[in-house]
């Protein structure tokens, strides 16, 4: 019971601009009036079993039932006035983020891909041929990652005209992680555990949160006693999203 469900709300203006936003709904909140209706019933067939016959019961569950039926509207006008405060606050937020000039997209972090991972292993594969060609494309492409920031998050800092920008960007770097992870196992599947290294490694000096680069690499790091890159990768680790932290935590032990 105590564990949080979630809703999402998906909001769209002028059908152009469309907010996503998650909202964490406690469900103790709608299941604490039916424990307090349980209560009052266990509370009343006590009072009814053992000292009160129905004519002298019936007036005491009619006022339990009374407080009851009192105590429910006052809980769901509370939770009614809460979630339209966060709607409200929501949509003031994503005026605003809408309002937002665009601003210079020079000073983002853009990830460069360097040169000596675009080579592919002189013994290569057609499939690792395919994933180093997609990593050419991409070098010549901008990439960031985003991960962490919603569009509103997006168009605050750097105007609503920037959004289909950002947006590009943050698609290029999830295409690079997916890469970099897929062919970090096909190179450690056809034994050229130098070249997966390497780009295991630039997987997660970019930040990538996939399983695979972790489970993939700190294994090939403890056979070769790379002691220093195995620190970088905790570090980096330890950097990651909760959630993320803790599913690659739960692979690597």
């Amino acid at each position: 019971m105590h564990k949080k469900f979630y809703e999402k709300i998906v909001m769209q203006r002028d059908n152009t601009i469309a907010a996503t936003r998650i909202i964490a709904i406690n469900p103790a909140k709608y299941f604490f009036p039916f424990e307090f209706l349980k209560l009052i019933i266990s509370f009343t067939s006590y009072l009814f079993l053992y000292y009160y016959t129905f004519e002298t019961m019936f007036p005491i569950i009619l006022i339990c039932f009374i407080i009851f039926v009192v105590f429910l509207n006052s809980r769901k006008r509370q939770i009614t006035k809460q979630e339209q405060e966060i709607t409200e606050q929501f949509w003031a937020r994503e005026n605003k983020a809408n309002a937002t000039r665009r601003r210079s997209l020079d000073n983002l972090p853009y990830i460069t891909i360097p040169e000596e991972l675009l080579t592919p292993p002189a013994q290569a594969s057609e499939d690792v041929l395919t994933l180093y060609e997609t990593l050419r494309q991409l070098s010549a492409k901008k990439i960031v990652n985003l991960n962490g920031k919603t569009n509103t998050d997006l168009k605050l800092a750097y105007g609503a005209a920037s959004l289909a920008a950002l947006t590009e960007f943050d698609e290029n770097y999830n295409t690079l992680i997916c890469t970099i992870a897929k062919l970090g196992k096909l190179l450690c599947d056809q034994s050229e555990e130098k070249a997966a290294i390497d780009i295991l490694l630039f997987g997660i000096r970019c930040g990538s949160d996939i399983t695979d680069n972790y489970t993939l690499l700190v294994p090939l790091l403890k056979e070769t006693n790379d002691s220093s890159s195995l620190t970088e990768i905790y570090q980096k680790l330890a950097t990651l999203p909760e959630g993320s932290r803790k599913r690659i935590k739960e692979k690597l032990s």
